[in-house]
This record gives C-alpha cells, sequence and structure tokens, in this order.
C-alpha cells in the first residue's frame, strides 16, 4: 500500500497574476495553510492563500462533477503549498475510498492525517482550526480502532502517536484555552479524548496494560463533551478500565519485606504480577485475547 499517493493528475488552473484576491472567500485561517516564514514579502503569503483557495474550490466542483481523479489532483497541490485542510481531505479519501475510482488504501490515509497535523504544528498555535483537528483525529481514530491493525503497521501507529502526543501538549497550554469560545473548548475536549484512546490502543498493542490504562483513565476525566465519537470512546474507556481493574485485588497487596502497600496502578500491578506473566502480558495478541473474553463475560452480565 501507498501507492495511490503518487497518483495525481495535472489540472488547468488559472495563472496566480491573473486571480483577485476578493473574489476569494476563505481566509488562511479556514485554509489551515502553513505561512511562509522563510518570505519578507507579505505579497507571496497573499498570493498563495488566494491560489490554495482557488485549488479547494476547483477540488469540490470537481468532485461535485464526479471528476474523482481531478479531485484528489486539487487535493494534492493545495497540500504541497501548505493546506493542513487539504492533506486531511486526501486522508479521508484514501480512509473510505470513492465508489470504483479510489479503491481505500490505509497506509495512505494515514500518512496524509500525519501530513496534515505536522503542517497544523507549524502554524501558530492560536491559529489553529480547532474543528479541522478533530476532523483528522477522529479519522486516525477509525484507522487505530479497525483498520491498522496489521504487524507491519506498527510504525505507521507510532509515529502517529508521537504527533497526538506534540498536539496534545499544545492543547494544554492555559494561554491557548483561554483563546477559545466554549464551543471551540468543548472540541478541544473531544480532540483530547480521541488522542488518549489512540494512545491506549498503541499501548494494548503492544501489551502495556499500564500506560493503556492511564490513557483510558484520562478519557474519563475529560468527560462527555457533547460529540457523539467522543462520547462514546469515554463509555468504551469506562469498560476497558473495568477489565484492567477486575484483574487487581479488591484490598491492594503489601509487601512482606518492607510492608509497603502501593496506592499507584502501575505499583500494584508490578506488585502483584509475576515476571512471567508481565513478560505474557507484552505479546499483544495475549493481552487482546484477554480484553476480548473478559468483554463478552461483561456483556454477559449485562444480559
Amino acid at each position: 500500500m501507498g501507492s495511490s499517493i503518487s497518483h495525481c493528475i495535472n489540472v488547468d488552473l488559472e495563472p496566480l497574476d491573473s486571480m483577485e484576491t476578493s473574489k476569494i472567500a476563505l481566509s488562511s485561517n479556514v485554509l489551515s495553510l502553513v505561512p511562509e516564514f522563510n518570505s519578507h514579502d507579505i505579497d507571496i503569503n497573499v498570493t498563495t492563500t488566494v491560489f490554495v483557495a482557488n485549488l479547494l474550490e476547483k477540488a469540490e466542483m470537481k468532485l461535485r462533477n464526479n471528476e474523482y481523479m481531478k479531485y484528489v489532483s486539487c487535493l494534492e497541490r493545495a497540500t504541497q503549498l501548505g493546506s493542513a485542510s487539504a492533506a486531511a481531505k486526501l486522508g479521508l479519501v484514501y480512509s473510505r475510498g470513492i465508489d470504483s475510482a479510489i479503491a481505500p488504501d490505509y497506509a495512505s490515509a494515514a500518512s496524509y492525517y500525519f501530513l496534515s497535523l505536522k503542517l497544523v504544528l507549524m502554524i501558530p498555535y492560536n491559529s489553529w482550526d480547532i474543528t479541522l483537528l478533530l476532523e483528522v483525529v477522529a479519522g486516525l481514530t477509525e484507522l487505530y480502532q479497525s483498520k491498522l491493525n496489521n504487524e507491519n503497521d506498527k510504525d505507521i501507529i507510532s509515529h502517529g502517536v508521537k504527533l497526538m502526543h506534540n498536539v496534545d501538549d499544545k492543547l494544554q497550554d492555559p494561554y491557548f484555552i483561554r483563546t477559545l469560545t466554549h464551543q471551540e473548548v468543548q472540541k478541544r475536549r473531544a480532540i483530547r479524548i480521541h488522542m488518549n484512546y489512540c494512545f491506549a490502543l498503541k499501548a494494548m498493542t503492544a501489551g502495556d496494560v499500564l500506560s493503556a490504562a492511564l490513557s483510558f483513565q484520562e478519557c474519563e476525566l475529560v468527560g462527555e463533551c457533547g460529540y457523539e465519537t467522543a462520547d462514546n470512546l469515554v463509555k468504551q474507556s469506562q469498560l476497558h478500565l473495568k477489565i484492567i481493574e477486575s484483574s487487581l485485588p479488591s484490598v491492594p497487596p503489601i509487601c512482606a519485606e518492607c510492608e509497603y502497600s502501593p496506592k499507584d496502578l502501575r505499583d500494584i500491578w508490578k506488585l502483584i504480577t509475576c515476571p512471567q506473566c508481565r513478560e505474557n502480558l507484552k505479546n499483544p495478541r495475549t493481552f487482546i485475547g484477554v480484553l476480548r473474553v473478559t468483554i463478552f463475560s461483561l456483556n454477559l452480565e449485562a444480559l
């Protein structure tokens, strides 16, 4: 997979000098366009914004006319000019495919979502498009949950988690939070839920029960935010936490040597689990198999 990224054809567009800035209603904020920091010419930034806006408008027109390859080509060109929005649209294209014209390509989808995050991280975070970020992490969550489960996908998953950690750090900046409206604050919470759920899925795949539990716990702490996909992840996180907590004793263990009684989940787990069992849980298949059995048991109890 991955060959679809290069499938791009030329599209006829107006030359840059023939465009009028006044015709373009979209702002660089909406485009999520990376500013040209190396340029001291403000006109270059304006011209790029106009050109990218023109590309995205043409892309939407090609999509309405069912000219799918030309639609992709316009998005490719906009992405090359630094549009995180265009990269996110390409992530969606390759995640779900378009009719029989473009087949799903999950590795390419992840690559474009990652590129979108990288471009966003190059934009001053007080100009971030929170709606775009939510769309990107929701798309990645979908891939992480059911599409990227092959042994060869581990490096893709790990790379995405590193990028999302960078985004998560910025989202927790108190100054950044103060600049958001109430609706944006709710979207920020939804973004953090999606990202922490992805962190947990990555930890589960690696057999790291403790890190998975902490990420699921973070989803629970952020809490429901009014966005259905994120709220469902909070509920799933609570279920996963029940599964993990059910493996712990009701009374915390005490070290027979020094009478140390751990309070932290990580320390409790180390004290009650022998080295051999901890080694076994590093096998993703073993851990996920235990989760499936326990989920099935919990579902039976609910009935």
